[in-house]
This record gives C-alpha cells, sequence and structure tokens, in this order.
C-alpha cells in the first residue's frame, strides 16, 4: 500500500462524521465508507466520476506526515541528505458514489 493510500485511509478512520455532514450539506447521503472515494480511488475500484460532476473538497482536521516541496522541487536535509517531511492538515476531493458509474470496458 503507498503512502498515500495509508494518509486516505487515516483520514476516512479520524474525520467520517465531517465527511458525512459536508456531503449531507450538498444533498448526497453516507452511510459508510464505501460510499464516498476519490478520482483515483473511484478507477482503482472500477468506477468513474461522470463528466461534469463536481468534488467536494474535505480537509483533514489532523496534520499527517507529507514532504516538502519548495517550487515543485523536493527539499532535502544538507546533513543526512534524506528528503524532509513536515506535518501539515491534507485536503481530499472527494465524490458521491452517485456521481460515477462503472468503466465500460
Amino acid at each position: 500500500m503507498i503512502k498515500e493510500h495509508k494518509n486516505y485511509q487515516r483520514f476516512i478512520s479520524d474525520d467520517f462524521e465531517n465527511i458525512k455532514d459536508q456531503f449531507a450539506e450538498i444533498g448526497y447521503y453516507i452511510e459508510e465508507e464505501d460510499d464516498f472515494c476519490t478520482y483515483q480511488g473511484w478507477k482503482e475500484k472500477g468506477r468513474k466520476v461522470k463528466r461534469g460532476e463536481k468534488g467536494l473538497k474535505v480537509t483533514s482536521s489532523l496534520a499527517y506526515s507529507q514532504p516538502v516541496f519548495y517550487y515543485g522541487t523536493p527539499v532535502y536535509d544538507k546533513e543526512t541528505g534524506k528528503q524532509k517531511f513536515a506535518r501539515y492538515p491534507k485536503s481530499f476531493v472527494l465524490f458521491h458514489i452517485t456521481q460515477t458509474e462503472d468503466l465500460k470496458v
């Protein structure tokens, strides 16, 4: 599992109630975690986001470890040579399952 998936799963477990509330405000109702996902997540599940649908940007209530970039270039520690990481709130753009359809194969 790549790090992005780990942060996403932690985000879902930490902010599930917040996500439900934000989707309810725009008319989509969430009962379980499988009712919403990211654009890439829906593709991995064999679905695609319908043309013209707008995602809901949700920012986490907690900070997650993320790589540090300066003008698009990774920042490295001068002493160790390892890439620097910092903790920041993370945003995800989520789509409700009704905004998707099965991939046509």
